[in-house]
């Protein structure tokens, strides 16, 4: 069983994604902006393409990826090594994933 996890996203959009979280260390310039190049915190979901369309529809912007090894494709989704994956910034610019294994 997936537990459920809270995420809010600008002009007080909240939903609940059905997921597991993983999170990387917290780093920042010291003044609450985010200051690194990698994901944050990934939330693993049933089905990816659903949970963009969804999120897109409430306002949230995909990042495009084109470069060796991680390419998004029209929906900013990447499949890899048979997992699927697409990445959006919060707030503050950390990268958040999404991820279908």
């Amino acid at each position: 069983m997936k537990e459920s996890w809270a995420l809010s996203q600008p002009k007080n959009l909240n939903m609940t994604l059905p997921t597991k979280l993983a999170a990387a260390p917290n780093c920042s310039s010291g003044n609450g902006r985010a200051v690194t190049d990698h994901t944050e915190a990934a939330f693993d979901v049933d089905e990816i393409e659903r949970e963009v369309g969804e999120l897109k529809e409430r306002g949230v912007q995909f990042e495009s990826y084109d470069m060796p090894g991680l390419k998004t494709d029209e929906n900013n989704i990447a499949a890899m090594n048979g997992a699927k994956s697409a990445w959006f910034k919060d707030t503050e610019g950390n990268i958040i994933a999404i991820v279908q294994m």
